[in-house]
């Protein structure tokens, strides 16, 4: 499904923003983003809950191919004194969802996991990938190293971008994640907010996440002001190119705010 098939079903609103790579293009559209809203189980960890499910459509001219960029954020983390290091306030959880030509069933979806593996790159957390053309699971999660964008499309990437790692696990598509209707669905499987699309993991009840829009503003406030104390965690993650392998690109901004205090 690329754009312009879209357009004559959604109203996508094109945008003008400093955090989306060129040639890429960014587009908002409330409808089409509640038609693949990601269907979160709370589990064992449904509170506290979501503040919201904030997303924004990519679209890459080249590939024609379509990418909702949705995370779910949280006003803070507490993992009740079972693991103090991982409590503080603000997280925030990806789930990308993608779309090719004229087919409405994604043709990959990628989200924020959980690693068991203690390297520094896995931070409790890896990316898992389920892509239409992968055939075979992964035996083992792997590190897997890239490079963000520069500053401006990632604020902290400078002249050349970061140099970042992370565990990763590739996935078939098929039978890797279940839908209800064209929802893909996720169970939160630790107290740091990682998603399972394990069977196993979608249990609990179905949290009532509201939809909202991931605009320049919110970005700007994630990036900037969720650092004014040590307990809170600024935000991360690399927006700007979600077509590039691994997807999923997180380096720690912290050194960076902390300099500029």
């Amino acid at each position: 499904m690329d754009v312009t098939l879209s357009a004559r079903y959604f109203q996508l609103e094109k945008y003008q923003s400093r955090f989306t790579l060129p040639p890429i293009e960014s587009y908002i559209c409330d409808d089409f983003a509640k038609m693949y809203k990601p269907e979160i189980y709370g589990g064992d960890y449904s509170e506290p809950e979501p503040e919201g499910i904030y997303y924004r459509i990519l679209y890459e001219p080249i590939l024609r191919m379509l990418c909702l960029q949705y995370y779910v954020y949280w006003l803070e983390q507490n993992c009740l004194g079972l693991l103090p290091v991982a409590d503080h306030h603000y997280d925030y959880e990806p789930i990308f969802i993608y779309l090719q030509h004229s087919s409405i069933f994604p043709v990959g979806i990628v989200n924020g996991g959980y690693s068991k593996g203690l390297g520094v790159s896995c931070r409790f957390h890896k990316t898992e990938i389920r892509m239409k053309e992968i055939t075979e699971r992964d035996s083992n999660e792997y590190e897997a190293k890239y490079k963000t964008s520069p500053d401006p499309f990632y604020p902290f990437g400078g002249k050349e971008g970061l140099n970042g790692a992370a565990c990763i696990k590739k996935y078939p598509l098929a039978g890797a994640v279940y839908f209800n209707n064209s929802h893909p669905m996720f169970g939160i499987a630790s107290c740091s907010h990682v998603f399972s699309g394990a069977e196993k993991d979608l249990r609990g009840r179905v949290l009532s996440i509201p939809l909202k829009r991931l605009g320049d503003q919110i970005l700007n406030e994630w990036y900037f002001e969720h650092f004014k104390s040590e307990d809170e965690e600024p935000f991360g993650h690399d927006v700007s190119n979600t077509f590039d392998f691994p997807y999923i690109k997180y380096c720690n901004p912290k050194p960076f705010l902390q300099r500029n205090r």
